[in-house]
């Protein structure tokens, strides 16, 4: 290890080593609130704790979710401490960013044997994705509030904190030295090493040394005189050695696994070493792609049957890395092991290897099988000088750091989570997709057969980026997915299909371009581990969360609607509501009432009788239609095809139409002083594919910023203290009320 690098880690050790001296030893039984929550919230306090072994622990002693440092940080414990519920079962990364085209996975481990429990030792021998952005810092304060709130407490049955009471954890990653070498050495193809070893299995090859069971005797590695075709029973050994070069780096093999119907047995490739075969396979008879550390044996992925694939090995530094790909340009990580000192391989091996590599055989050999290796080929390093090049070309990526937010609640079983990208390198970079959350949670049921509707697990999601309707289930749409889990392999279900894998990302874009020194932030997301499974008791407990994530949706005053924007009209309807104790009177749909018409007199109009309304003590506003319209003129959104917008009709936000629209709203209220407005339709998540709209570029950002679009605005509005009144699920984006129904 150089020195300069060596010297980084130990001030970044001991910089956590003193924030964690600082923090108090977490003791379970002592920090686990009894009682209640819903009823009693005395002491329910978040804090953040360390362990004796070095841990994290952020709890309210309600709730827990726990955090190893090292290697990286990852979330290890996701606890309700007073029933001892545990809801995670696997680790994973704490969240994942696709930069410049490139996908990197933010913290996390990987190594655990299997993913349907975790065992603490375990994590001891779990390793650091080397690709992955690597924790730099950590810091703990108390929680902000997410816009400004101007409270109308008179609609309110009482006052409401704001910002909501609690702690906020956020983790700094950034990129080392590692994943930079690893991304160039990406980028540079293998074309460009030197060519040691190439076999396109022609002809038979001397160099190597076959071992075929003698199970049958038809088991070969030449079958019929074709080099490189294995004739074998499914679950017995046939595999040819050939002796790792010096100055050997790369390995790369073209399998055609054929008629093969091999589990455990699956043709693959490995590399031999004294004491272990680390290794790469295809089982072919459940199509899984395996990777074996010496120790550990993985599932990597479920491919197409009878489809050709590449496997290659890399020795990496103290590291072996495996991928796969179907094309040979574009691949996919299988898994990493760590070499010990004075470990190197020393064959690598093709063929049809047992679970540890070697040459044993199973009980029940199978039937007879055949798979080709069509090309192998063992490479050397890159020149130095074109590895000078591509560490310079990506050099820039260790100047952007990614941030994990965390909030967790006094009182509640609830924590946000979002995060945020910050550009501190000269260039511009685009963010072209991310997951905020990879959470691998205990199943909820077990079942062995196909199901249509699954029970999920006992967690409700919510998400401030969320539109299309006015039930909660809409983010299903836009921000939230209960996902299969590709990793489960012991799960009960016999497809592998157990919904059991929450994951949190845009399901379009966002593809935003992030100049130098500026941030991106994604939505934020909120979990609440419920206790119970009792409908009515989970209602309250959802009820409660809202009203504290949304205060202003308790603002509840008693509305009349005007059918006139009349003065006349207008003014008797504000009387009429004085006299009788109403409190606020719309102008609605059809009254003629708009935002849209920006003349003086119009303007000068509607301030006179908000003045007359408040003197009453009356609020005052108005209906404005969004959605569900066509404006015309280029300015309504393109669907792709086969697709049309959720109302029929609807202007995109972004295009000069819409821009506009949403000055003449700012404007309007700004000038006007009126505090209601009822909109309609809002945005219901319409994608635009137009080319020319000012404010998108293509289909892939266009979701994303007509939602900024209006949920800024609606922001406004609450810092304004402007009653909304939207058809659609905007709470958590600043709405205070959602209709009731049509009929």
């Amino acid at each position: 290890m150089k020195p300069l690098l060596l010297i980084l880690l130990l001030l970044n050790f001991c910089s956590f080593a003193q924030k964690q001296s600082n923090l108090p030893i977490y003791n379970k039984e002592t920090v686990t609130v009894q009682g209640d929550w819903l009823i009693d919230k005395t002491n329910a306090k978040a804090r953040l704790y360390q362990t004796e072994d070095g841990k994290l622990v952020f709890s309210n002693g309600i709730a827990a979710r726990t955090f190893s440092l090292s290697p990286n940080c990852a979330t290890v414990g996701l606890d309700l401490l007073g029933n001892n519920e545990s809801f995670l079962r696997s680790v994973r990364a704490e969240a994942e960013v696709e930069i410049d085209g490139s996908k990197y996975s933010v913290g996390g481990l990987t190594g655990q044997p299997i993913h349907n429990y975790l065992l603490p030792e375990w994590l001891a021998k779990m390793e650091a994705d080397p690709s992955s952005f690597k924790l730099a810092d950590y810091t703990i304060g108390e929680i902000k509030e997410r816009f400004p709130w101007k409270k109308r407490a008179s609609w309110m049955p009482r006052d409401m904190p704001w910002p909501l009471p609690g702690k906020e954890l956020v983790f700094r990653y950034k990129l080392d030295d590692t994943a930079i070498s690893l991304l160039a050495g990406k980028s540079l193809t293998d074309e460009k090493r030197t060519v040691l070893v190439n076999d396109e299995f022609q002809t038979r090859n001397d160099r190597w040394k076959i071992v075929a069971s003698p199970s049958d005797e038809r088991n070969s590695f030449i079958n019929e005189g074709k080099s490189g075709e294995i004739m074998a029973l499914a679950n017995t050994s046939v595999y040819a050695d050939q002796r790792v070069a010096d100055g050997a780096k790369v390995f790369l093999a073209k399998l055609d696994p054929g008629t093969d119907k091999s589990t455990l047995w699956g043709p693959g490739m490995g590399l031999v070493c004294k004491d272990r075969v680390i290794k790469m396979n295809f089982r072919t008879a459940n199509r899984q792609l395996r990777f074996y550390d010496g120790l550990n044996d993985n599932m990597v992925e479920v491919i197409p049957a009878g489809k050709p694939v590449w496997f290659r090995m890399e020795i990496a530094g103290d590291k072996i890395l495996a991928a796969w790909s179907f094309d040979k340009n574009e691949w996919n990580q299988a898994g990493s092991a760590t070499l010990n000192p004075d470990e190197k391989p020393i064959f690598v091996r093709l063929g049809k290897m047992d679970g540890k590599g070697q040459n044993s055989d199973s009980s029940f050999k199978g039937e007879q099988g055949r798979c080709h290796y069509e090309a192998f080929q063992m490479l050397g390093d890159i020149p130095d000088v074109v590895k000078s090049a591509g560490k310079e070309q990506f050099g820039y990526l260790k100047d952007v750091v990614v941030e994990v937010h965390y909030e967790l609640y006094d009182g509640m079983p609830l924590i946000s989570k979002w995060i945020k990208v910050l550009n501190q390198s000269p260039r511009e970079i685009r963010i072209n997709t991310f997951k905020s959350e990879i959470l691998a949670v205990t199943e909820s049921e077990s079942i062995v057969d196909p199901k249509k509707k699954w029970m999920l697990p006992n967690i409700t999601v919510e998400s401030d980026y969320n539109f299309g309707g006015m039930s909660d289930e809409s983010l299903f749409q836009s921000s939230v997915a209960w996902n299969t889990d590709p990793l489960y392999l012991t799960q009960v279900n016999y497809e592998r299909t157990t919904p059991c894998l929450l994951e949190t990302y845009p399901k379009i874009g966002p593809d935003q371009a992030i100049q130098s020194t500026k941030s991106f932030q994604s939505y934020r997301i909120w979990e609440l581990l419920h206790d119970s499974r009792e409908p009515e008791r989970k209602g309250l407990e959802h009820r409660r969360m809202m009203r504290a994530l949304a205060p202003w949706s308790t603002e509840n005053p008693i509305l009349m609607h005007v059918s006139s924007s009349k003065d006349e009209a207008v003014k008797k309807a504000v009387d009429q509501c004085a006299e009788v104790g109403f409190e606020m009177v719309i102008m609605t749909f059809g009254s003629g009432f708009s935002v849209e018409n920006e003349t003086p007199e119009n303007l000068e109009r509607m301030k006179n009788l908000a003045i007359y309304a408040h003197s009453k003590g009356i609020a005052l506003g108005g209906y404005s239609l969004l959605a569900s319209r066509r404006v015309g003129g280029g300015n309504d959104v393109v669907m792709p095809e086969g697709m049309t917008p959720r109302f029929g009709n609807s202007p995109c936000l972004q295009s000069n139409w819409g821009i506009k629209y949403f000055e003449e709203l700012y404007n309007f209220y700004d000038k006007t002083g009126l505090d209601i407005l009822e909109h309609d339709g809002s945005y219901p998540g319409d994608i635009c594919a137009a080319k020319d709209h000012p404010g998108h570029t293509g289909l892939n950002d266009s979701q994303w910023n007509q939602f900024q679009k209006i949920s800024e605005f609606y922001k406004w509005c609450r810092a304004k203290g402007i009653y909304l009144n939207v058809p659609d699920y905007y709470f958590l984006a600043g709405s205070n009320k959602t209709g009731m129904g049509y009929r």
